[in-house]
């Protein structure tokens, strides 16, 4: 991003901390897979400029390295989609809340891990949240999908009309805490996750914070 002074004259992390939000309710998150839409389901090479929307490939190039030295028991191609995810998509979301939340506004974070199917089999891909949160699935879908529309669907409507968002098997969707980093983590069943993947988001302090 280019901040000219005119058109754009500071990042949206800047304004957000600045008060831009300020007394908005803030509902926001990510699919655990993001990046497998863009970078495919079995990513073989690692990732290259085209790849990275946030930070140069000589950045980027010792937190891939960190990732495997993290999860040494990760294939590569996941290694690949889950440190891409986090670069496009899991930070940039995880720093907005942090900014949201930081100025005292009421902010909700998720995590979709329910997994697809087919081509994309295992894996919570990019946008597969929208059937969900819809709740518009194809007949022939298994239970628990269908399960899982019903829950995202009533806490997506209950958001919009201010309420609290209820959760099936969990206690009331809970705001973020910005020392507790406080995600639901949709799924069958769904439940509420305290910092989680903490080792991992501490790979990227000091980047993707601007």
């Amino acid at each position: 991003m280019e901040i000219d002074g005119d058109l754009i004259q500071q990042t949206p992390l800047a304004a957000i901390r600045g008060g831009s939000t300020r007394g908005k309710r803030l509902l926001i998150g990510t699919n655990r897979d993001e990046s497998a839409s863009f970078i495919g389901t079995h990513p073989a090479k690692d990732a290259g400029s085209q790849d990275l929307g946030n930070l140069t490939v000589e950045k980027f190039h010792p937190i891939d390295e960190a990732y495997k030295k993290l999860y040494p028991n990760l294939s590569p191609e996941m290694r690949r989609i889950r440190s891409v995810t986090a670069e496009e998509y899991w930070v940039p979301t995880m720093r907005v809340a942090e900014a949201h939340a930081g100025g005292g506004n009421e902010t909700y974070l998720y995590r979709l891990d329910f997994p697809g199917e087919g081509n994309y089999a295992g894996l919570a891909f990019h946008s597969y949240d929208l059937r969900f949160a819809w709740n518009h699935l194809p007949p022939e879908a298994a239970a628990n999908a269908k399960t899982l529309a019903g829950t995202m669907h009533a806490a997506w409507t209950a958001f919009l009309k201010g309420e609290a968002m209820p959760v099936p098997g969990t206690p009331a969707w809970p705001t973020f805490d910005t020392g507790k980093q406080t995600t639901m983590i949709l799924d069958v069943p769904s439940h509420v996750a305290q910092r989680p993947q903490a080792d991992e988001l501490a790979l990227w302090n000091g980047l993707l914070t601007q």
